[in-house]
């Protein structure tokens, strides 16, 4: 099943990237990848996205069993809406899944990606913004029709 494959991929994707950030930065470090554009800061997110829901741990990960469920229960609409709404999907289910991983593990999820002008974020996170922007798009333009 696709949507499985491609989720899959993007769990192991952000764990790896989050692996080689925790085991080669301490906590709190930067490495300035394209100077004043793009660095890897090493940082514990305890909340959700800008740190909203700080330390509501267990709410968050009831998020994602709700997440998890409304995709079961809307699969056939989701698959009605094509390939794009799939590839979506799984982007956004592998991004909460990366992070859930976290917050089961380590009580808070790790983030690295520092572009300066945006909060430090993830690969999970590119995944669950881009899924769920497309997944808008997809929706809005199916309801157009």
């Amino acid at each position: 099943m696709l949507l499985i494959l491609i989720a899959g991929v993007i769990v192991v994707l952000d764990q790896v990237t989050k692996h080689l950030i925790v085991s080669r930065m301490a906590h709190g470090e930067t490495f300035s990848l394209v100077p004043n554009i793009l660095n890897l800061t090493h940082v514990r997110n305890y909340g959700a996205a800008f740190g909203l829901f700080y330390g509501q741990r267990l709410l968050l990960l009831g998020a994602v069993i709700i997440l998890v469920v409304a995709m079961m229960v809307l699969w056939k609409d989701i698959v009605r809406l094509g390939k794009s709404a799939v590839w979506a999907s799984a982007c956004v289910l592998g991004g909460a899944l990366g992070n859930f991983l976290d917050r089961v593990r380590l009580g808070y999820v790790v983030d690295f990606i520092d572009v300066g002008f945006w909060p430090v974020f993830n690969v999970a996170d590119s995944a669950i913004v881009v899924g769920s922007l497309v997944l808008v798009y997809v929706i809005l333009r199916a309801e157009l029709k």
